[in-house]
């Protein structure tokens, strides 16, 4: 009888460890899955930023023409 309660208890060890293995996978994904949407989003967001600067340097140039006045890097 002592035999057979070391064995079950080896058994309900082995399936907590196998168990535990799985969530620790599964964590390690998500965990990746949110890294990459942030890293992806910042990529996004720096786009956006550099697309605006060109737009407003584009328009700022273009006043300055149109008012007469000449940019050099003098």
């Amino acid at each position: 009888m002592k035999q057979d309660a070391g064995f079950a208890l080896i058994n309900a060890l082995i399936i907590v460890a196998a168990m535990s293995a799985a969530a620790v996978f599964l964590l390690q994904r998500g965990e990746a899955a949110r890294l990459r949407l942030e890293q992806g989003r910042s990529a996004a967001q720096l786009t956006a930023y550099l697309d605006a600067g060109e737009v407003l340097m584009r328009l700022t140039l273009d006043a300055d023409s149109r008012a007469g006045l000449a940019d050099h890097p003098g």
